[in-house]
């Protein structure tokens, strides 16, 4: 299907009346574009630009009201990297590959674990946003540390087809979704952080492949200026995940 441009902007403005489920909107996945003139997530990522104080609304799941309630758990889940309940399909997943990547910077061999270039050690994954037992909120796929910094990485399969705009306005949601206090503090009280970390510390990031859709487009500065902007203005970086056999490694773009 075709989409003019006041068609796009319509969907967008639509989608932002609600800015936490922003990059749930169709819109966000288009791969099209508008006759010989720009893509539609260009289109789009304009018009959020335009507005882009709206992303700023949107808030922590656990507001500091409610940390010391009862039912709110910590975000550190005490994952230990198995991999259960295997199938064909699910090899092929990024929730397998978060595990997989987790298990190789946490060594059960008594021997140390690796650390990335770039994003450094990643300590866990999956890690839920609304800690209560009734969560239906999203996850954020992998989180690692290095010697400044914490990311909240957003982890994309080596052929998936999701858009730039896509992995940036969900990871930015899930910063943002984040109560990022609460989230160093327990880490830091199970070890897995160290003591001198601090919110602003945390970094929002995309942890693609560069057979991916959003590499691609992320590369391409001439047909997704626009894209990229969006991503510099809300502190979204991009890493890139290669793989040589059973080996991985991270590099810049």
């Amino acid at each position: 299907m075709r989409y003019t441009k006041e068609k796009i902007l319509d969907k967008v403005m639509d989608e932002m009346e609600n800015p936490a489920t922003l990059y749930k909107g169709k819109f966000a996945n288009y791969n099209g574009r508008i006759n010989d003139g720009p893509f539609y997530i260009e289109v789009a990522a304009d018009e959020i630009l335009n507005h882009i104080d709206k992303l700023k609304e949107i808030k922590s799941l656990i507001d500091d009201k409610s940390l010391n309630s009862k039912s709110i758990k910590s975000y550190d889940r005490d994952h230990k990297g198995e991999h259960e309940n295997q199938s064909k399909g699910s090899l092929d997943s990024e929730k397998y590959l978060a595990k997989t990547l987790y298990n190789i910077c946490n060594s059960n061999d008594n021997e140390p674990g690796k650390k990335f270039d770039h994003i450094g050690k990643i300590f866990d994954y999956e890690i839920p946003l609304a800690t209560s037992s009734d969560d239906k909120a999203g996850r954020i796929d992998v989180v690692s540390f290095s010697d400044n910094s914490i990311y909240l990485l957003e982890l994309k399969k080596k052929e998936s087809k999701e858009t730039l705009l896509r992995c940036a306005l969900e990871i930015y949601t899930y910063y943002r979704q984040l109560n990022l206090e609460k989230f160093i503090d327990d880490f830091r009280t199970s070890g897995k952080l160290k003591e001198d970390f601090l919110a602003k510390d945390i970094v929002p990031a995309v942890l693609v492949f560069k057979e991916g859709r959003a590499y691609k487009q992320y590369k391409d500065m001439a047909n997704f200026p626009k894209t990229r902007k969006l991503m510099d203005d809300l502190g979204v970086q991009l890493f890139v995940l290669g793989q040589e056999g059973s080996e991985y490694k991270v590099s810049l773009p």
